[in-house]
């Protein structure tokens, strides 16, 4: 998790997805200092960098979870629209129904 995320540089982002930060799992594990109460915290967004697009995943940090289904569609779709701006990549139908199961 990326805890005490600052934009740098201040500008354009916009978050996609976060994620639940339970501060009670670290056990004074942390390596730095925690950010208050247990917090959402972004772990999909986008933002640009000069004329580009920049897609930011904080998924998939080993080879057992670039294997998950839902990171590689997530990957995928990210990728798409960094290099075009266009994303037309579909969601598979299981995922979809999940999600909207979740709204």
């Amino acid at each position: 998790m990326f805890a005490n995320l600052r934009w740098q540089p201040e500008g354009p982002y916009h978050v996609l997805a976060t994620a639940f930060d339970d501060h009670a799992l670290y056990n004074g594990r942390s390596a730095q200092p925690i950010p208050g109460p247990s917090i959402h915290q972004p772990i999909l967004w986008t933002t640009e960098y000069g004329k580009g697009r920049v897609f930011i995943t904080a998924l998939g940090h080993g080879p057992e979870q670039v294997h998950d289904p839902g990171f590689m569609v997530t990957f995928a779709r990210g990728a798409e629209w960094a290099a075009t701006g266009q994303v037309t990549l579909p969601i598979p139908p299981e995922m979809a129904a999940k999600a909207e199961s979740v709204r």
